[in-house]
Parts: structure tokens; sequence; C-alpha cells
């Protein structure tokens, strides 16, 4: 049976059992819509047509609240299994699986940080110094990352020769780009009062 004719024969049953098909029924490949037909037929040999059909009982709140929590409680419970699973896996295991899922392993970041870190310690290092901030005070210490890989600078201390280049890069753009958000937000926040 061609994929036209699987799509003709459940839509012939659906209208016999009165069910509405799902919207994109018709996008199935042809081993799902035999499966589909399958089901139907099934459910047209199981239905006694002799007697009428009755109206399925209504849940009360308080079922259908105890039939979600315990819907939740097994999804929780799925989804701790599968964390459980993945923290018990090697690294050869995890590096299987992301490479199955498409996905950059654990084991690849580590490997990337270690490398860029390298590349971070090969580059020119220049001066750095933070000033205190509201954000950052005296004492405290930014946080300036690149690909995975953080450097802690204390503030309101000037580093000779400090960071790599690229880090210094990070702060200055991410200080810029903050100071013009700034602006922005002190613009809007700027009214003027109007008399009518």
């Amino acid at each position: 049976m061609n994929k036209d004719q699987l799509k003709l024969e459940i839509e012939q049953l659906a209208e016999e059992q009165g069910l509405t098909l799902p919207h994109s029924w018709q996008n199935k490949s042809e081993e799902n819509l035999q499966k589909m037909l399958v089901e139907l037929k099934a459910e047209t040999n199981g239905v006694n047509t002799t007697t009428s059909i009755q109206e399925p009982k209504q849940m009360t709140l308080e079922e259908e609240n105890a039939a979600l929590k315990l819907k939740i409680s097994q999804m929780e419970n799925d989804k701790l299994k599968a964390q459980i699973e993945v923290l018990e896996m090697t690294d050869e295991e995890e590096a299987a699986l992301a490479k199955k899922l498409g996905h950059v392993s654990i084991v690849d970041m580590k490997r990337e940080n270690k490398s860029f870190l390298k590349q971070l310690q090969e580059e020119e290092y220049v001066d750095i110094e933070i000033e205190p901030s509201p954000m950052y005070p005296d004492g405290s210490t930014v946080p300036i990352a690149i690909n995975g890989v953080t450097f802690h600078v204390p503030v309101g201390q000037y580093f000779e020769k400090g960071v790599p280049k690229s880090i210094k890069a990070a702060w200055d753009y991410s200080r810029k780009e903050t100071r013009k958000a700034m602006t922005a937000l002190k613009k809007k926040m700027t009214g003027e009062i109007k008399v009518q």
C-alpha cells in the first residue's frame, strides 16, 4: 500500500470513528502512517458498535491535581535518573554520547579551554588597572572571561604586564559598552516637565 492509499484509509477510519486527526499527520513517514493505520484499525475492531459509547468520567479537581503531581514526580525521577547516568559516565562514554547527539562533550570543552588558556599565556601581556565602582568596590575582584577562561583581576590595583592583550581588550570593550548603556538609560530616565 503506498503513502496516498494509507492516507485515504486513515481518513476514512478516522471519519467513521468521529476522530479529528492532528494537523501534521499527513507529513508523517510511510512507516508512521502504517503504525497509525494499525492503531486506528485496532480501535475500530475493539469498539462494540451495538452499544452506545459512554461519556468518559469527569475527574474531580482533586483527582486531576493528584494525577498531575504523580506525573511531575515521575518526570522528576526520570530526570534524576538521567542525571545520575550522565554523572556515572566515563569521559569516553560522555564523549561518545555527545558526538552521537551532535554536542560538544565536557572533555572536548576542557581540552579546548586548556588549549585556549595556553594560547592566552603565549600572548603579549599588557598593563591593567580597574578603577573601583559601585558594582566593583575596592578590595573586590572583577572576573574577565573569554571562551571559558576567567581572569579575576583585583580592583583598585595597577598591574604592569598583568593580563594577556585579549583579556584587556575584552575588559575595555565591556566597560565601553556598559558606559554606553548607562548613558542611554540616563537619557531615557531624564525627562522634562510639561505644562498643559
